[in-house]
């Protein structure tokens, strides 16, 4: 079986976010992260089942509505780790392991990003890259 860049970013995310997951110190947060892991891989899993050698352009509707889902737990992933990279202040290790859990969930983002809407990609603009709502929909106006 031929590894895709969707299911190379699945299992460079599982691994960067379980370590992360096993050396973060406070309790609540790891439980939070650990949720969102157990998401994440429902989701992206059965979507890459379905997406398996088909291109974005002939994505059928159940591949479709499955790849939003994936793409929307790994968003709420994403936002998770943002949140804990700003309270990653104590060391340089946590700041590391953080932001190499964030790198992965850009590259799970980036090879989901051809099977979904304009609207969820400029979902993930306001939510990650802190672009304004107004300026997100207007991209989605622009034809292309």
């Amino acid at each position: 079986m031929q590894i895709t860049p969707l299911s190379a970013a699945l299992g460079e995310v599982i691994l960067e976010t379980r370590f992360l997951e096993q050396r973060w110190p406070n309790e609540a947060e790891r439980a939070s992260l650990q949720r969102a892991l157990l998401e994440i891989h429902k989701e992206v899993s059965r979507t890459l089942v379905l997406l398996d050698g088909v291109r974005p352009i002939e994505i059928d509707e159940p591949a479709a509505v499955r790849a939003r889902e994936a793409f929307l737990a790994a968003l709420v992933l994403g936002v998770l780790i943002q949140r804990l990279v700003k309270r990653a202040k104590r060391s340089a290790r946590a700041i590391a392991t953080t932001l190499a859990a964030e790198l992965a969930v850009t590259r799970l983002l980036d090879a989901l990003d051809p099977y979904v809407q304009r609207t969820d990609a400029a979902l993930r603009r306001v939510m990650l890259e802190g672009v304004s709502s107004e300026h997100a929909a207007a991209q989605i106006a622009l034809p292309g």
